[in-house]
């Protein structure tokens, strides 16, 4: 997938200390997941950061771990994982 290619609703960069919660029941970019699904699987992307820095995966009923997914440690490294999480 390019660079540029975008899935979802959001096209703005995550801010420092931002919460960002996606919907993953229904359509989302050429996937369509069912209300009945009770966990998914998504490759998540850090394209062009500004800093170093980490994001974590989690359903967004449970508090934030200590554990991070994804850790990238200069600004311009792109960075990329595959991970699960449990949906609602």
């Amino acid at each position: 997938m390019p660079r540029s290619a975008n899935v979802g609703l959001r096209s703005s960069p995550v801010g420092v200390d931002e919460t960002f919660v996606a919907s993953v029941w229904g359509s989302n970019g050429n996937c369509l997941i069912p209300v009945s699904a009770t966990a998914v699987s998504m490759n998540v992307a850090i394209v062009l950061p500004s800093a170093a820095s980490f994001l974590t995966v989690i359903p967004s009923d449970k508090p934030r771990p200590l554990a991070s997914s994804l850790n990238w440690r200069w600004a311009g490294a792109d960075a990329e994982c595959c991970d699960g999480c449990v949906v609602g």
